[in-house]
């Protein structure tokens, strides 16, 4: 019996460090491999579990009449309460806070780095409905909404309620054909106050042809019959004026980390976390199915606006979770100096299996400031 006691705190161990050494000592290709690639986006409840059964093993460790059990016990205890505090402190270090409702801000609409109110909601394909994200972004006075698996349709009917309700917004998207399914779509929606905006070519990117993505008027572009396999799915648009502050928004939905997708998912993540290596003055936001531990493993450095508003801590997915023990799987990325992550949010409505996140950026010399209130 103390044979088998010891063989399963052996497992427990040796699972316990497995999880934890790719932070340690670097092994970051293991956090791109089965099965890290999927525990370490749960790191709040790899602590809950650790820290659960190191307590578990400090009875035996004091109460064991058998000096070799104790012994066990306690390596046990000590090596898991250990891994669970590693990772509890991960999570705490990138913050558990969020604010109820932003601070409405006035007066910075003309500036060149006005304050930004980002929206990223992965919609299930309108399972989170049209009058859903309308409240929501009338609401928290949305400035750009990020939208995975939205249809083309359901974009398009977003933008007319919002219009109705006084609110111009112009809409881009991968132009997703009548045959693809809408987790292959992505919808990005950019405020008129914030001027003209015209969507990128990001062919080379997503894999897609280029289409007719001028202006974001994309009802005459042409569609196509793809195979199984959909193109990685993106948007990208940048200012009209070319001289704007304003930054370029990236609207992101790499494929989900399943085993049978491991190679085209790394693939995936690598190309949307490349885009921080261009020094451009960009946001970056979507359900990316990774975690900044991804990112990490990746060696791709990019300001996490979330982390910085103190909420990179708390996940999204699932949706049906608590949100201090879903994965944080929907971010939102800057580059370039201008903007600082202020105040974050997390909105739930209608049946997503996603919950989304509400952002205020704040050009930077504002955002440690707004970050006190």
């Amino acid at each position: 019996m103390t044979l088998f006691l010891a063989a399963i705190a052996v497992a427990l161990c040796a699972f316990a460090i497995f999880t934890v050494i790719p932070g340690i000592f670097g092994v970051f290709e293991l956090l791109l491999s089965l099965p890290l690639a999927q525990l370490i986006s749960f790191r709040s409840i790899l602590t809950v579990f650790f820290l659960g059964i190191g307590i578990c093993y400090l009875l035996p460790a004091f109460l064991s009449r058998n000096k070799l059990r104790r012994i066990i016990a306690s390596i046990a205890a000590i090596c898991l309460l250990t891994s669970g505090a590693a990772h509890g402190m991960t999570v705490i270090s990138r913050g558990l806070y969020f604010y109820d409702n932003l601070a409405q801000i006035e007066g910075d609409a003309k500036s060149e780095t006005p304050h930004l109110n980002v929206l990223t909601y992965n919609t299930k394909g309108g399972a989170t409905t049209t009058s859903d994200i309308v409240k929501i972004m009338l609401h928290d006075a949305i400035d750009v909404a990020v939208l995975p698996e939205t249809s083309t349709q359901q974009g398009e009917e977003i933008q007319q309620a919002l219009a109705a309700a006084g609110v111009n917004f112009q809409r881009f998207d991968t132009q997703t054909s009548q045959w693809e399914p809408d987790f292959s779509s992505t919808v990005i929606l950019v405020s008129g106050k914030l001027g003209e905006y015209r969507q990128l070519d990001l062919s080379a990117i997503s894999g897609k042809k280029a289409a007719d993505q001028s202006a974001g008027n994309l009802e005459n572009a042409p569609t196509e019959k793809t195979g199984v396999a959909a193109p990685f799915s993106i948007v990208g648009v940048a200012p009209a004026d070319t001289q704007s502050k304003l930054p370029r928004f990236y609207g992101v939905h790499p494929i989900a980390p399943l085993p049978s997708l491991m190679q085209r998912w790394k693939a995936e993540i690598t190309k949307t976390y490349s885009l921080c290596k261009s020094g451009e003055n960009f946001v970056l936001a979507g359900d990316f199915n990774s975690t900044a531990d991804h990112q990490a493993a990746l060696e791709i450095s990019c300001r996490d606006a979330v982390k910085e508003a103190r909420m990179g801590g708390l996940g999204t997915w699932p949706a049906k979770f608590p949100v201090w023990l879903s994965a944080p799987i929907d971010r939102v990325l800057t580059g370039g100096n201008n903007y600082r992550g202020a105040q974050a949010k997390i909105v739930k409505a209608g049946a997503s299996d996603h919950a989304g996140i509400v952002v205020q950026l704040r050009a930077h010399e504002f955002a440690t400031a707004a970050a006190r209130y």
